[in-house]
């Protein structure tokens, strides 16, 4: 019989992104392997586009049905607070996975596992990951794979082809830059011989898209879905 397996990872996308190499292990370590994974609503369009996932579950905190996280064999938590160490021991999986307390964000979160990590080689977050899949398959996990299958949008191409695209947006507002600084880069870019395109996420980012497009004389995208992003980032010629 195939091995269930619950991946916990609820959020937040750049984190969500940082864990699908240790997906890409478990899945290739695994074979035959059945992978489930619990993510909130923001994080479900990234997940459709990973290659080889058997199955999206939204967040039980959301929908308040805790019955699809059961059934499965092991639970896998990668993102180490009470929540999601609650959610893996709510899944009643015989085996449970997450760092132990001194590498979870919540220390607590660790009481709800049986299988723990107590020790890190890698600094960085994707290796933090693919040690803790290593615990699970008992394979070592190395390699920084992402599975994606990125759907397409030829119109788009027009747009994004070859350009530079310059995103101003960043969740921190003190990590964005000026939009005169925006327009020096975009500037640079020119005299370099790229065309750039400024990219934006919100209304307050298209606010300040814009005006680094009245300095620059740089155009401003449309507004993209996640998909479109993707998309739009592999067509083009690299990305600020």
């Amino acid at each position: 019989m195939n091995m269930k397996i619950l991946i916990i990872r609820l959020s937040s996308l750049g984190d969500i992104i940082h864990t699908i190499p240790a997906f890409a292990c478990i899945k290739e370590k695994l074979e035959g392997a059945e992978i489930a994974w619990v993510v909130s609503k923001k994080g479900r369009e990234i997940l459709e586009m990973v290659k080889g996932l058997d199955q999206i579950i939204p967040s039980p905190f959301e929908t308040g049905n805790f019955f699809k996280i059961s059934g499965f064999d092991a639970a896998i938590d990668f993102q180490g607070l009470i929540k999601s160490g609650f959610l893996a021991f709510l899944s009643r999986a015989p085996l449970r996975f997450g760092f132990a307390s001194n590498l979870c964000k919540e220390g607590s979160a660790a009481l709800f596992y049986n299988r723990k990590l107590h020790h890190l080689n890698g600094r960085h977050v994707i290796e933090k990951n693919l040690a803790l899949a290593t615990l699970l398959t008992g394979q070592e996990c190395k390699s920084w794979r992402f599975p994606f299958e990125i759907p397409s949008y030829p119109e788009l191409d027009e747009i994004f082809k070859d350009k530079v695209i310059i995103n101003v947006g960043a969740s921190w507002k003190i990590k964005r830059l000026q939009p005169e600084k925006v327009a020096k880069v975009a500037e640079e870019l020119s005299n370099m011989g790229f065309e750039s395109i400024l990219l934006w996420g919100t209304e307050e980012e298209k606010e300040e898209a814009q005006k680094a497009a009245d300095l620059s004389g740089t155009p401003v995208s449309p507004f993209l879905n996640l998909k479109q992003l993707f998309y739009a980032i592999k067509i083009s010629k690299g990305v600020i």
